[in-house]
């Protein structure tokens, strides 16, 4: 029907930028939830015969699986770009969890360029990396990439396995990416 939504890659990273905002204030924003599901404006797209997961499903998916305990203050520097009236608008959008219990360190970056891979250093003023680190990417071939019943899989998670140790290490996080990194301490 007229009111069901086909999300490209542009939304997933909105959500993830969200997801991000979220967690930035999470000093007062307690609880987010998402009223739709499945079809209409959701994740989830269904007809009698199957499903797809949109990609908006794949952000929401990631956060929810991976986010700690405690909202943890980012400081971050780098590249910005202008929009309209907007200037200096930062190309990543950055926010960090720690899972208290399993010493566990998840960053959240959406990079917001069309184009280019940014290559950062990240660095922990306390404690140390305890070598593994998981990168979670979500990304498309191109910006306008979505997933339907013929091509369910043009956006997705993929995983990355890299390892880090001392208090930094460089990424590079793709363009029109969403990557979380899940990092032991």
């Amino acid at each position: 029907n007229n009111l069901e939504e086909i999300y490209n890659l542009e939304d997933a990273l909105v959500v993830a930028m969200q997801m991000n905002a979220f967690i930035r204030h999470a000093y007062s924003v307690k609880m987010a939830n998402i009223a739709q599901i499945v079809n209409v404006i959701a994740p989830i797209f269904t007809r009698p015969d199957g499903h797809f997961l949109q990609t908006i499903f794949y952000p929401f998916e990631l956060y929810s699986r991976t986010c700690g305990d405690v909202a943890l203050d980012v400081n971050w520097e780098g590249d910005t770009f202008s929009s309209g009236d907007h200037t200096g608008i930062r190309a990543l959008d950055v926010a960090a969890t720690l899972n208290t219990q399993d010493k566990r360190l998840v960053m959240y970056v959406v990079n917001r360029s069309s184009e280019n891979a940014m290559e950062t250093n990240i660095s922990l003023n306390d404690g140390n990396f305890a070598k593994q680190v998981e990168a979670h990417i979500v990304n498309g071939d191109h910006i306008k990439s979505e997933n339907g019943f013929d091509t369910p899989d043009q956006v997705c998670t993929r995983q990355e396995h890299l390892e880090a140790s001392g208090k930094s290490f460089v990424y590079t996080f793709e363009p029109h990416s969403v990557t979380a990194l899940i990092c032991s301490l």
